[in-house]
């Protein structure tokens, strides 16, 4: 009896994808590089924006509702490129991917950088308190006597960075540009930072919601996925 040697795979099994690129992005999670694999399969076939139940995603990851739940919350809401909203009625799960700031966190992850984040000291982050609150009072006093547009000075960045730059701070109101400045000149000009866009989004929503303060202890090396670097992200 002559031997079968070709693979018969059940209909429509799950094809399971993991980039390296994706990986970096997830801090080496290999479930969440799926998970956000998924996200940009289904963005390409549905549309920037679609609806996904829990269910469908935790059978195509072939995980538990409990695990995928957990990753969800703490892991891809956390990524600056990703929307995750309830719509329409009975509410329904719609993701959101950003393209442009993806493809700019893509090139950053591909050239060759430290992977930790050496956060600012207890004097440092003084000095960007003052800063800010400076450059906010002079800014004042200047709106009292004439509107004026903020340039914002993007040198800090590299190249590939800056569209990503760009498009948070069209998110945000111009007094928070000019704790933009503050923070690019203390905090990230000449500093080696493993990504700049993700630190710098955290530290300004830190400043703002005035939870950033000079007694803060060093916080911990992480990447723009973990709780520890987004974490002020998620109380806007």
């Amino acid at each position: 009896m002559q031997a079968n040697n070709t693979l018969v795979l059940p209909q429509n099994d799950t094809i399971l994808i993991l980039r390296g690129s994706m990986l970096k992005l997830v801090n080496h999670d290999h479930i969440a590089a799926a998970f956000l694999n998924q996200i940009v399969y289904w963005r390409d076939k549905m549309g920037r924006t679609f609806y996904k139940t829990d269910q469908d995603f935790s059978e195509e990851l072939h995980i538990s509702l409990f695990t995928f739940r957990r990753i969800k919350r703490n892991v891809i809401k956390n990524l600056p490129f990703i929307k995750v909203t309830r719509q329409q009625i009975p509410a329904r799960t719609h993701y959101e991917i950003d393209y442009e700031m993806l493809n700019a966190f893509l090139a950053e992850n591909d050239t060759p950088q430290t992977t930790n984040i050496d956060r600012l000291t207890n004097i440092d982050q003084t000095r960007v308190l003052q800063s800010a609150q400076s450059i906010t009072e002079t800014k004042t006093e200047i709106t009292k006597k004439q509107q004026q547009p903020v340039v914002v000075n993007l040198d800090a960045f590299e190249e590939q960075e800056k569209p990503a730059v760009k498009k948070f701070l069209s998110t945000i109101t111009k007094d928070q540009q000019i704790t933009v400045m503050a923070v690019m000149m203390i905090a990230i000009k000449g500093t080696t930072i493993s990504n700049k866009v993700g630190y710098l989004r955290s530290l300004v929503n830190a400043v703002h919601n005035g939870t950033f303060t000079p007694n803060e202890q060093k916080a911990q090396h992480s990447p723009i996925t973990t709780e520890g670097l987004l974490r002020q992200e998620r109380k806007r």
